[in-house]
């Protein structure tokens, strides 16, 4: 328990807001949404620390795809405002799970721009996951061979 606290309080090292919409008419004020903002301290990628990164919460077998798909959609907003675009399923890490993830079943990316994204301005678009299973890696269960013994002819 320890380590899943200390990777979460690693995972927000650059976290300067956090606001939630609240139900305060519930008895135990149920959170609608969650919006968290984050500021990048340093301009060093970090991958283990600091700033969260899509690639840190995108199941590794996905992330070269994924990455390809969003610079894609970001190329195309250079010159024009691309349409919103559906992509594949994606597995999600779950934070301070690290091997759990949630299977993102609907996940649909748009520009922050309503034209073409103006000049020196960053590429901001907006990754939206919805309907999702949650996906806990499987237990394998041992061969039926592995459970065979064999018997000698001595304790026969």
């Amino acid at each position: 328990m320890c380590s899943a606290l200390t990777e979460q309080l690693e995972m927000f090292d650059e976290l300067t807001q956090l606001t939630l919409l609240l139900n305060v008419s519930t008895e135990l004020m149920d959170v609608a949404e969650v919006y968290l903002r984050f500021s990048r301290q340093t301009d060093e990628d970090q991958f283990k620390l600091g700033m969260p990164t899509l690639k840190r919460f995108v199941r590794p077998l996905d992330w070269l795809q994924v990455e390809a798909q969003l610079r894609q959609f970001a190329h195309a907003a250079r010159t024009s405002r691309p349409k919103n675009r559906n992509l594949p399923p994606l597995m999600f890490r779950i934070p301070g799970e690290s091997k759990s993830f949630l299977r993102a079943r609907d996940v649909s990316v748009k520009s922050m721009f309503t034209g073409p994204r103006p000049a020196g301005q960053p590429a901001w678009v907006h990754l939206t996951l919805s309907k999702f299973n949650e996906e806990k890696p499987r237990i394998q269960e041992p061969s039926a061979l592995e459970v065979v013994h064999e018997v000698s002819k001595a304790n026969s």
